[in-house]
Parts: structure tokens; C-alpha cells; sequence
């Protein structure tokens, strides 16, 4: 599948308006918690503050349609120092060579790569597979039961009662959604979805070992993705390691990479 560059432009937004979102609404719930954000050469430099991962610590979405020059990198670094954490940051596909060098002479080092899925969103609510998997949208009384099954399969997050409320406030300011799949009565899958700029964003999708193996993951895009088309999505995106199970799930489901992006670490 050919796809231009107003496709990705297009993902690359969203991502930061997803990423922004995430950091609006904790500051609302959380205000001494640290969440904030700062629009920089196109995009956006987010913290999520507590209880977030170095996902919702970075830079994205930014050199689409504006350089990146010194002055953007010296807002990013001044914004990073005052969190004291590291810089990270995710360039676009479209960089210029200039850009990259720019970065490359102020010390940043490529961390690893991500890749970047997509499919029109019509594909991927067709890559619904035959399966005993029950996947319903999940209600506010019903999140923690979303958290134990992610923390069951992705590892010790040491979530406390305070520091779950904190992760739940992002899936119910519109538009995002999280979902559970049980087999049966067992909670087996949990996932998550924003929809930003059109694009529906696919993330925080998780299996239990015992689970896996049997389309369970093209359940929860077919899922995730019927949710965003009903909520103004034409496109649906999902970032992941390349080569990686969650890659050829994405691709199975009709998704097909569009980009590999680098991550960068200062």
C-alpha cells in the first residue's frame, strides 16, 4: 500500500494530540502531579507526570511542517532539565538531513526504532476474527479491574488505589475508551483507544500468556477500531517495536507500516 505523506502527517498529529490529551486531563485530576505539555516546532514535549511511563515522557509529532531548529531543541532540552529527566524525542519520516545532523551535533543518540501501522479504519474493523473473546467497552466502576488485568500480564506496576484513580481520569474524558475481553468469566485481554484529528489511536493492548495464540489481538483491533469509526475515525494507527508479535498482529489485521520513526535519547 502506497501512502503519502499527508497520511502520515496526518498520524504524526494525532499522535501528539493524543499525547497532549493524556497530559490535559491529568493535570485536571491530578494537578500537583506534574502532567503538562508545551507545543514545540509542530508538535508537542509531554510529561504525564506520576504513575506514567517514558511514553508520556517525550517529544512528538514534531518536524512535519516546521524545522526543527536549535531553538525548538532548546525549548525541549529547558523543559526536560526542569523535569530532570533525560531528553527523548521522536522525529518525524520527513526530517530534513539538516535536522537530523542539528540533532545528532547536540549529543542525542538513536534509543531504538518504532514502528508506525496504519490501515483505512473500515480494514481493520473487518480483521474481527472468529474467537470466544466477549470484548465490551469498560465502565468507571470496572477500571481496576482493566489495571490488574495489565499489570498481570505487562508486570509489577505497583499500583496503589490513589495512583489507579490517576490512570483512569485519560479514559473517560471523550474521546478515549479502554476494553476488556473475558473468555467466558475470565478477564483474558484488556486495550485502549483515542481518537484524535480523525485518527484512531490503538494502544495499551495486552493478552495473558495462556490466552494468546488464538486471534484474541485482531479481536481487540476489530473492536477498538469499530469504536473509533462511531467517534469521527477514518484512519486507525498503532506504534510498536518492528518485527515485533504486536507488529505482524497489526499486520494480520490488514494494518501496514507506514513509518519507522527513531527514538532519541539525550
Amino acid at each position: 500500500m502506497l501512502v503519502d505523506r499527508p497520511t502520515i502527517a496526518a498520524v504524526e498529529h494525532a499522535l501528539a494530540e493524543s499525547a497532549r490529551h493524556y497530559a490535559r486531563v491529568k493535570a485536571a485530576v491530578d494537578p500537583d502531579g506534574g502532567a503538562s505539555f508545551i507545543d514545540v516546532a509542530g508538535g508537542a514535549v509531554v510529561d504525564g507526570g506520576r504513575d506514567s511511563g517514558p511514553n508520556l515522557g517525550r517529544a512528538w509529532g514534531m518536524g512535519i511542517d516546521t524545522v526543527i531548529d536549535d531553538a525548538a531543541l532548546d525549548q525541549i532540552e529547558q523543559f526536560d532539565a526542569a523535569l530532570q529527566r533525560p531528553s527523548r524525542i521522536v522525529l518525524s519520516p520527513f526530517v530534513s538531513d539538516d535536522c537530523l545532523q542539528r540533532v545528532v551535533g547536540r549529543g542525542y543518540r538513536i534509543e531504538r526504532y518504532e514502528a508506525v501501522l496504519a490501515a483505512p479504519v473500515d480494514v481493520a474493523v473487518s480483521a474481527a476474527s472468529d474467537s470466544p473473546l466477549t470484548i465490551e467497552p469498560i465502565d468507571k466502576a470496572s477500571l481496576e479491574q482493566f489495571w490488574s488485568v495489565y499489570e498481570s500480564i505487562v508486570g509489577d506496576l505497583a499500583l496503589t488505589n490513589e495512583s489507579i484513580q490517576r490512570l483512569n481520569a485519560p479514559f473517560f474524558v471523550s474521546p478515549c475508551q479502554a476494553f476488556m475481553g473475558h473468555e467466558g468469566d475470565r478477564a483474558v485481554a484488556a486495550a485502549a483507544v483515542t481518537v484524535s484529528a480523525s485518527v484512531g489511536h490503538l494502544l495499551a493492548a495486552v493478552v495473558k500468556i495462556e490466552a494468546r495464540g488464538r486471534g484474541f489481538q485482531r479481536a481487540l483491533i476489530a473492536a477498538r477500531a469499530a469504536w473509533s469509526k462511531a467517534h469521527g475515525a477514518s484512519l486507525v494507527m498503532a506504534t510498536c517495536a518492528p518485527g515485533s508479535a504486536s507488529f505482524l498482529n497489526l499486520q494480520r489485521a490488514g494494518m501496514r507500516l507506514i513509518a519507522t520513526s527513531p527514538v532519541l535519547l539525550r
